[in-house]
């Protein structure tokens, strides 16, 4: 499924299925579904080219008709899913109930004939809209480029290209740092070759306004330069053509008028660069093919020549060439550009705008895209009756994708030139993040739960895995630098984020276009606008004051896919939930289902479409209904609190993620769950038994157990268990009381599959464990490691160092050994987290973590200077090359005294101002 074409790609996966013998539908019925799937298929071939054009390149005409056969692809895939629930159904044992059984197929059968036909009618009649309306035509014009952006309104990108040097705040130090990273050799590459950096960051971070600075800064160092912009749908001919004439405009000044081929061009520019020193900026690469072409023009020589390109997306500034992400703006120079564009400097701000100025400020990220679009809004905002009132609704306005300004709007424009660029499923799972609320943490697995249950993600061949599908997706997203990792918390491990954001920039471009495709009806502070007559899909309930309009309470809620409630918002004003007859997604967080709520939870057990129910902290102390069992398709089932499970859980045979409370007690028969991928939160104390049923779950790829004490006894059942779950990727364990884990460390030996580890302080190994000592080169896929010892030696850390993929490693040890980190080991680390009880005295070497950008320590011993120690505190922070923070707790020994302590905080400010990234240092001090 993807939001250009609604239901229609599983729709036509289900009709195939409907024609086959075993519904034993009547051959007119049969006839008419595979006449439907043919006219269907038509459909969404248009509709996927339609949704590959900017919703405001097409006219309205061509709008309404994409919208209504996206309304038919979820009308008709109801009405199939709907009809085969019901011949499924078995039934219960007993004649009766089979006889039963046989009358209400035949029913069945009846009425989906009939529907069928409507469906069919209602097909015929939009393919008749399509031919009058010249859906084809429309779509043609713009992909011939006669309605392109760029031809119609301009391109949106042109203004950064032409600021006023007075807007570019904050500029000069990103360009030093960018003339430093051109201007130095690396490693194995000296300054007379050629060098080439790609500028990554979001869109709308300023990467173009930053290259455009270089550029002009720089280009009386080159004997000829260019400054070439690649379309959102490259059109290299003339990307070379641009190229040619920036670099000699009177040789080239006919150029585009020369009728030359790609392979023309490229010659003509090796000749002309052969023996030149050049410097190039290629703005806005969209995909490799496009690089590929370009870089084939650029040739190589040794007469110091540069070259910078920037992207949105990381994956592919990885194969330009060196990366340079590009950091949004410190939140001074945030001020300097917003308060310089509304009053001319900050402390003309009015007073009783401060406030409200500061909370438009954090939403704006330290964007400049997003400062200076909001500024314009606001100057206008200015001049009207109540200034005050108007920033208070600009202010909510942000994120909502509601505001219609003109300068909004060409924000958009410039955001979506990603987000079109993106494949179809893509931009379905991508507008699916509007559900959340503003500046909400978007936990990934969860996201991933839900766009399986909606049907968004789809196996390419048989055997592939839906959730390591969706993880591709989301890393996918990640790249493109749409989506990103929340605030970082010190002491969370780089590789650990489980929790992601997205800009608010992006967020209302999300949701703009998910209002325009009737894809998600979000219920909060502002109401989304939406026609009467339309039918709400998927539901968000933001915020719990929430008051509906009459045209919100006119949206049609019975086909309803996906509801999803954020602290009670608003769930009195929803029916009961039998009203949901085809709801696939039940996310409830924060909310009192207590008996008695207006949202009686025991009818959740006739959603027989259910694919995905989370209920998360909502004070429901009871048990589960034991009618859950009728949830045959229930994929998903995520409780907290004190809610208890029925012991008919075990029927639920499609279920494959399952998250309960840590103390729940589990029911016989687990076992029986073989679809199960991952389950957590078990504490073996009160389900002993499950360790001898854990052994036939042999799908899991992740599991989390707990227990106050391991009984000895259970060791052996446990590790068997273990040891037949071959697809383990990601494990973790934690203990209430302190327990030893040497069990684990030498009778379990991990499948090449494990990519994290994870054990709690309290869960301690007396060592490294001897799968990881005895060969770590054959951990393969471990990237994230989280242990605790009793003991940390040398030789310890240097097994862990060969572990060849590891990303992020969270040591905590009783006591160590002098340590030493050399070069060649941890080659691909980024995160670096080391905490000793006792005290820790570590020295990093030259070369030693080449790709560790963030550094933990705890706790670094200072001792007493008139004993002999810590005269030269040295740990070898400036030798870590790609550090970027630093986290230090300093431990004062008996006798330290207060200048000690200053002498080790200024030795290591001293390593953090002459590292070349002048990394971030927060430096705190505990006692023994």
């Amino acid at each position: 499924m993807d939001s250009a074409t609604g239901a229609m790609g599983s729709l036509l996966l289900k009709l195939g299925e409907l024609a086959m013998d075993e519904y034993n539908l009547q051959k007119g019925v049969k006839k008419n579904v595979e006449a439907l799937r043919r006219e269907l298929e038509s459909m969404q071939v248009a509709l996927r080219k339609v949704g590959d054009v900017p919703y405001d390149q097409l006219g309205e005409e061509v709008n309404l008709w994409a919208r209504d056969v996206r309304e038919l692809s979820y009308d008709a895939e109801d009405v199939v899913d709907s009809f085969m629930v019901r011949v499924d159904d078995q039934g219960s044992k007993g004649m009766v109930k089979k006889v039963a059984g046989r009358f209400g197929k035949a029913k069945a059968r009846h009425d989906i004939a009939d529907e069928i036909k409507d469906i069919m009618e209602r097909a015929r009649e939009a393919a008749a809209r399509r031919d009058r309306y010249k859906v084809d035509d429309a779509v043609a014009r713009f992909n011939n480029g006669v309605t392109r952006p760029a031809a119609a309104a301009g391109d949106p990108r042109l203004y950064g290209l032409y600021r006023n040097n007075a807007e570019l705040v904050g500029i000069d130090e990103a360009c030093d740092d960018l003339i430093k990273a051109l201007t130095m050799g690396a490693e194995g590459l000296s300054n007379q070759q050629l060098k080439v950096i790609s500028v990554v960051g979001l869109g709308g971070l300023g990467k173009t306004t930053l290259a455009r600075a270089v550029h002009k800064r720089l280009k009386r160092q080159f004997e000829c330069t260019a400054f070439v912009s690649v379309p959102s749908t490259p059109n290299i001919e003339k990307v070379f053509k641009d190229m040619l004439l920036e670099l000699d405009k009177t040789k080239y000044k006919d150029i585009h008028n020369l009728i030359w081929d790609e392979r023309q061009l490229i010659d003509e520019l090796g000749d002309f660069l052969s023996n030149k020193r050049y410097f190039i900026v290629i703005d806005d690469i969209w995909d490799i093919p496009s690089w590929t072409a370009i870089r084939c023009a650029l040739v190589e020589n040794s007469a110091g020549s540069r070259i910078i390109a920037t992207t949105r997306d990381f994956s592919i500034a990885e194969q330009i060439g060196i990366p340079h992400k590009l950091k949004t703006l410190n939140p001074e120079s945030s001020k300097k550009l917003f308060y310089g564009r509304i009053f001319g400097s900050e402390d003309k701000c009015p007073m009783h705008l401060v406030e409200i100025s500061e909370m438009i400020l954090n939403k704006c990220g330290n964007a400049p895209l997003a400062i200076v679009t909001i500024a314009s809004v606001l100057v206008a905002a200015n001049k009207m009756e109540n200034p005050t009132n108007e920033w208070n609704k600009v202010c909510t306005l942000i994120g909502s994708g509601q505001d219609n300004n003109q300068h909004v709007q060409n924000m958009r424009k410039i955001l979506s030139l990603g987000y079109y660029r993106l494949p179809s499923h893509l931009r379905t799972c991508l507008l699916y993040i509007s559900i959340f609320p503003e500046g909400y943490n978007i936990e990934r697995f969860r996201l991933i739960r839900m766009w399986i249950a909606e049907g968004f993600i789809k196996p390419e061949k048989d055997g592939d895995n839906l959730f390591k599908l969706g993880d591709s997706y989301f890393n996918e997203l990640i790249n493109r630098s749409i989506i990103q990792p929340s605030d970082y918390d010190y002491g969370v491990p780089y590789a650990s984020y489980e929790s992601y954001c997205v800009h608010h920039m992006n967020l209302d471009l999300l949701r703009s276009l998910s209002t325009k495709e009737n894809f998600v009806n979000v219920l909060g502070d502002i109401l989304q606008q939406t026609s009467p007559a339309s039918k709400a899909r998927r539901l968000s309930l933001h915020n719990s004051k929430l008051e509906l309009t009459t045209t919100q309470t006119n949206l049609k809620m019975s086909q309803v896919r996906s509801i999803s409630i954020f602290s009670g918002s608003g769930i009195s004003l929803l029916p009961s939930l039998s009203s949901f007859q085809v709801l696939r997604v039940l996310d409830i967080e924060n909310c009192d289902l207590k008996e008695g709520c207006h949202l009686d939870l025991r009818h959740v057990c006739n959603l027989f479409h259910l694919r995905y129910l989370r209920l998360y902290e909502c004070n429901y102390d009871c048990e589960l209904p034991k009618e859950i069992e009728k949830l045959k398709f229930l994929q998903t089932l995520i409780v907290t609190g004190e809610v208890r499970l029925p012991s008919t859980i075990v029927e639920l045979k499609r279920l494959m993620f399952l998250q309960v409370p840590e103390g729940t007690i589990l029911p016989e028969g687990m076992g029986n769950l073989t679809s199960l991928e991952e389950l957590s939160s078990i504490d073996i104390g009160q389900s002993p038994n499950f360790g001898k049923e854990l052994r036939n779950l042999t799908k899991l790829r992740e599991l989390e157990l707990w227990w106050d004490e391991m009984d000895k006894s259970l060791e052996e059942v446990w590790i068997e268990s273990l040891c037949n779950l071959h697809e383990i990727q990601n494990l973790r364990i934690f203990a209430v009381g302190d327990s030893s884990l040497d069990f684990l460390g030498e009778r379990w030996m991990p499948s090449g599959r494990l990519w994290r580890f994870v054990t709690g302080v309290s869960c301690l190994f007396t060592i490294v464990p001897v799968w990881i000592r005895k060969n770590p080169s054959l951990l393969t896929n471990l990237t994230d490691l989280n242990i605790s010892l009793q003991q940390l030696r040398q030789e310890d850390l240097k097994a862990l160092g060969r572990l060849p993929t590891l990303l992020s490693l969270d040591l905590d040890a009783d006591k160590s050994e002098c340590l030493l980190t050399c070069a060649g080991e941890f080659c691909w680390l980024r995160s670096f987290r080391l905490c000793i009880k006792d005290s820790l005295q570590l020295t990093f070497q030259l070369g030693a973590l080449p790709r560790v950008e963030i550094v933990h320590l705890g706790h670094l011993s200072v001792q007493d200077t008139r004993d002999g120690g810590n005269v030269d505190f040295d740990v070898g922070l400036e030798n870590l090359l790609s550090l970027e923070l630093v986290y230090v707790y300093l431990r004062r020994t008996t006798g330290t005294i207060d200048s000690d302590m200053e002498s080790a905080k200024s030795a290591l400010r001293h390593a953090a101002q002459i590292h070349p990234n002048h990394p971030t240092l927060v430096i705190k001090e505990s006692s023994l």
